[in-house]
């Protein structure tokens, strides 16, 4: 068995995904950073195949916006939490008026 991990990178040199590979397959679940070395999603592989719960994260990493369900490669479901995040945050005060 044959254990590392494929790595792809930005045009600045920074990481862009980081992929678990056994015996020349995806198995596991990959890391993608945007160019600032943010995690932006975490994909699940197996086989090669995506399966399992894609998350897609907020630009601070802390949220999850997005989940993607996917069954053997096949998108089954997606569920977006970016309206909830949004209503959860702090009314701001209004502009007084001159």
């Amino acid at each position: 068995q044959r254990r590392g991990y494929e790595v792809h990178y930005h045009d600045t040199g920074a990481p862009r995904m980081v992929v678990p590979v056994k015996d020349g397959q995806r198995q596991g679940t990959a890391n993608v950073y945007t160019r600032d070395g943010r995690l932006w999603a975490d994909i699940p592989y197996r086989n090669h195949t995506k399966h399992g719960v894609e998350k897609r994260f907020s630009p601070d990493g802390k949220a999850i916006l997005e989940e993607h369900v996917f069954d053997d490669g096949k998108l089954v479901e997606v569920h977006s939490y970016v309206q909830r995040i949004r209503r959860m945050q702090p009314p701001t005060a209004p502009k007084a008026s001159k």
